[in-house]
């Protein structure tokens, strides 16, 4: 499963079907992060979203996040300020060590091995290009078959 944190995170959940040698996209989906007030996640509501998504799809065995880190470019735009898409991936690895599972994370430079219209070729029907997060998602989820030799 790939996972785009951030104040909306993406969802998106794949199943590689051996026997066919291909894979499917069995769900997508982003959402905005549950927030007490501004800069300020609401922790109880956030839990209950992953754990609801897991109940939805079903608890994946490994999930891969795409990492955030603060570049010197962009340092004075955080400066003083709270870094949601940080304390939203903490939530998310917290979820997964409470219930076992896998975390990959990967660094957003990654995403450029599948870019737009390569996934609009290999998932036409399902992928909706509109949700720019689901989307991150779906390839956060290809990168983590991709590590593990489903396919390239």
């Amino acid at each position: 499963m790939g996972i785009d944190p951030g104040e909306t995170i993406g969802f998106a959940k794949l199943h590689y079907i051996d026997e066919l040698e291909r894979i499917n996209l069995n769900w997508h989906a982003q959402v905005p992060v549950p927030k007490l007030k501004k800069d300020y996640i609401d922790w109880a509501s956030l839990n209950d979203l992953i754990r609801s998504a897991y109940k939805f799809i079903g608890v994946p065995q490994v999930i891969a996040i795409e990492d955030y880190r603060v570049y010197r470019n962009m340092a004075r735009m955080h400066a003083g300020k709270r870094v949601l898409t940080s304390l939203v991936i903490g939530g998310l690895c917290l979820v997964a060590a409470e219930m076992g599972i896998e975390v990959e994370i990967y660094p957003a430079a990654k995403k450029g091995r599948w870019p737009l219209a390569r996934l609009e070729k290999r998932f036409p029907p399902y992928f909706q290009a509109e949700q720019p997060h689901a989307a991150d998602a779906v390839i956060l989820a290809l990168l983590s078959h991709e590590k593990r030799g489903v396919f390239t």
